[in-house]
């Protein structure tokens, strides 16, 4: 998608108070934007409506309508050397960044007010963000002089009706490149997912940590040299980010930075950012875990062939069955790609609970009883997979001692 240019008006040619001005040239089979909050105001409860964006004004031209001359030319055009395209027009009230809130603890509202509304619009607007960003979190100042955040710029946004798990990944990545899930940036995933969405909330933090000075109402005009890799090029962002997963060393210069450095951020950083970043990393490598156990299973499998024959359990479509049995249902097969939640390990509920948050329930709209009992016997599958490798670990020990 190209990109979206912002205008500030204040000459109240648009309204009395100050405004912005989208204009954009999506994709001419893409929801208009002004339609999908249309959308979501229209399903979500009335409470909620304060953290969208209130869309005043839209217009969408055609090529044509505009008298662009190449559709004056004799052109012929086709999927392979054209992509079409109109202009769209926005008008919204004009809201203040999130760096702009405050404090940091007006940061710590708009920014949780945004990830329930998200989270809200997922369930029940049944409508994926996909693009998470920090420009997309906004701030309105209530007149009283309290702060709620405002979601933003849903022209990403796409329907999740035709897909449960997420929304099919196009050839084009979708999103900012910056605050994009990591497995987005590779290119290996073909659903985006909810988690990929909340790993965009993740960075948010971490990006203003190091970014955001927040009694001025600022931000560095060139990001901190330890997130810099991630305005280069996406290989470049998908390494640093790998680099924050993989490599202990880094990330922990980088929370003793905040620590020391950026004081102010501390409580964001051990409340916030430490849980998120061990609840993303937990997830990882049980994923990653499973993806060695399937293969291990597999192998082993194959070293049956010396059992008896017809043996259902050890033919080669029990074997295959058997393996299959214990994949995360949701994924068709365990693994960090296209496992919508990192079998069950990472959702909006267990993000909400590393935060130590409550969910918001909206009124009762949202019912987390299912939530809280599958992450329960999450816990107990965790808990005797580990007793399990704990014993056979004891078992090799003790074959070891006696040989």
């Amino acid at each position: 998608m190209l990109p979206s240019t912002c205008f500030k008006i204040t000459d109240g040619s648009l309204s009395e108070a100050p405004s912005a001005l989208k204009i954009s040239w999506p994709m001419k089979r893409r929801t208009p934007e002004n339609e999908i909050v249309d959308h979501l105001r229209q399903v979500l409860p009335s409470s909620a409506l304060v953290h969208l964006p209130d869309i005043f004004f839209s217009s969408t031209l055609a090529p044509q309508q505009l008298d662009i001359p190449r559709t004056k030319m004799n052109l012929t055009l086709n999927e392979e050397n054209h992509q079409d395209r109109v202009l769209r027009a926005l008008a919204s009230p004009l809201y203040r960044k999130l760096w702009e809130a405050g404090s940091v603890k007006e940061f710590r509202k708009v920014w949780l007010d945004c990830l329930e509304l998200h989270y809200l619009s997922y369930i029940k607007g049944k409508v994926l963000h996909r693009d998470v960003s920090e420009n997309n979190l906004m701030v309105f100042e209530r007149p009283d002089g309290t702060v709620t955040g405002i979601l933003s710029d849903w022209d990403m946004a796409d329907s999740t009706n035709s897909s449960p798990c997420g929304v099919p990944v196009k050839r084009r990545r979708t999103g900012t490149l910056s605050f994009m899930a990591i497995d987005l940036i590779s290119g290996r995933e073909k659903i985006h997912c909810l988690r990929h969405d909340l790993e965009s909330f993740f960075y948010i933090l971490i990006w203003a940590a190091f970014n955001y000075n927040m009694k001025r109402c600022t931000k560095r005009t060139a990001p901190h040299k330890m997130v810099a890799s991630w305005v280069r090029t996406p290989e470049e962002i998908y390494q640093g980010k790998r680099e924050l997963y993989d490599d202990g060393f880094q990330a922990n210069t980088m929370w003793r930075y905040i620590m020391k450095e950026r004081k102010a951020w501390a409580g964001v950083l051990k409340e916030w950012i430490l849980p998120l970043y061990q609840l993303f990393t937990d997830a990882r490598g049980a994923s990653a875990r499973e993806i060695a156990k399937h293969f291990e299973q597999l192998a082993e499998a194959d070293e049956s062939s010396n059992l008896e024959e017809g043996d259902e359990e050890f033919s080669e479509e029990g074997k295959m069955r058997n393996v299959s049995d214990k994949s995360d249902k949701n994924s068709g097969g365990p693994g960090v790609d296209g496992d919508a939640t990192y079998g069950g390990r990472l959702t909006f509920f267990t993000f909400m609970l590393a935060i130590n948050q409550v969910p918001n329930t909206w009124d009762g709209t949202i019912d987390f009883s299912a939530d809280v009992e599958a992450h329960m016997a999450q816990l107990d599958a965790d808990y005797a997979e580990r007793e399990r490798e704990r014993a056979k670990s004891r078992e090799k020990a003790l074959k070891m001692l006696h040989k």
